[in-house]
């Protein structure tokens, strides 16, 4: 029963994890469109990546 209770934490651990990626590509997007609109979603987000 104790593998139950890890599982379902790794789990709810796991949606999170996305949940928290997601925030941060969105507020990454939404700042690549206020500043540089000009340039591709790619790029700034590869900028984001190498900073940290």
């Amino acid at each position: 029963m104790e593998s139950i209770g890890f599982r379902s934490e790794l789990f709810g651990t796991l949606v999170v994890v996305i949940v928290a990626q997601k925030l941060r590509m969105l507020v990454i997007e939404d700042e690549r469109k206020y500043r540089a609109p000009h340039l591709s979603a790619d790029l700034v987000v590869s900028r984001y990546e190498m900073s940290g």
